[in-house]
């Protein structure tokens, strides 16, 4: 497995390296923006890879990643998580407890993600910490793991299994875009309830933050509701906390489990034509 952390403007507050296993550090692969490149590359040698120097943001640093390691099974992680397990425990004071991941913990994930990518399943990941788990279900549907649900901060890919996709039409919306791009082309994803990761505020400081503002937000998220009308709501909402405190910011409802369904009849009307 292949890792790719995507990093601006914190070269030295690697959290997302810093908190993995030594066995695991050795497969990351930094992409860096050309300005960055020397000075990553003097602390981090050959595992630093560097963007043409004509990219400047996320959404096509995305789509050069799906370009580089499309021949590969390959994790995209930001770079400023945290790792840790949310077990249910239930025990009358509490229904969760949270501990930091073992070196255990995070072959297990890595084990996960391909046997899920050998039964189909192209893409998905760990919940963010503020996707709360819902406690088990006797069909195993939502803990420890959930289906077509949304992903971000970070994603497995079945590179050699899967379509190209365009990740630069939402520019600050890219990975649900990308999310919906897959389900509806009927292909599902599953999410690490358990396996999770903790990630920054928004537009915390380095990475995106360099160029998001509000408006650059809210302006994404309408394109976004533009290119899916039939799965996505537009909300409101005014940020309590972070670098934009007070400002309104556009939030957005989305039917992802209707998304995959469409793609599932898309599928079976494709074969349908086939066999007439």
């Amino acid at each position: 497995m292949k890792i790719v952390i995507p990093t601006l403007g914190r070269i030295h507050d690697q959290k997302t390296y810093n908190s993995l296993p030594d066995k695991w550090k050795k497969e990351v692969n930094f992409v860096v923006q050309s300005y960055e490149y020397e000075e990553m590359k003097s602390i981090y040698g050959n595992q630093v890879i560097s963007l043409p120097s004509h990219i400047r943001t996320l959404a096509p640093t995305r789509m050069w990643i799906q370009e580089y390691f499309c021949m590969e099974r390959y994790w995209v992680f930001d770079d400023d998580l945290n790792f840790y397990i949310k077990d249910y425990v239930n025990d009358g004071t509490r229904k969760w407890a949270s501990v930091e991941m073992t070196d255990k913990d995070f072959d297990e994930m890595i084990e996960h993600a391909h046997d899920f990518m050998d039964k189909g399943y192209g893409h998905g990941g760990c919940a963010s910490n503020w996707i709360m788990p819902v406690p088990p279900r006797e069909d195993g549907s939502m803990y420890p793991f959930r289906f077509n649900f949304r992903q971000c901060t970070n994603c497995f890919f079945n590179g050699p299994s899967l379509p190209r996709i365009e990740w630069d039409r939402c520019q600050a919306t890219e990975d649900m875009d990308g999310t919906l791009q897959y389900l509806t082309e009927g292909i599902p994803n599953v999410i690490f309830m358990r396996h999770r990761v903790n990630c920054s505020e928004t537009n915390a400081e380095g990475g995106c933050s360099v160029y998001r503002t509000v408006e650059y937000h809210n302006e994404s998220q309408k394109v976004f509701q533009s290119l899916w009308p039939d799965f996505v709501k537009l909300k409101e909402k005014k940020v309590p906390s972070g670098p934009w405190k007070g400002e309104i910011k556009l939030n957005v409802e989305v039917a992802w489990k209707k998304a995959y369904n469409t793609g599932i009849e898309k599928k079976k009307g494709t074969l349908d034509e086939f066999f007439i």
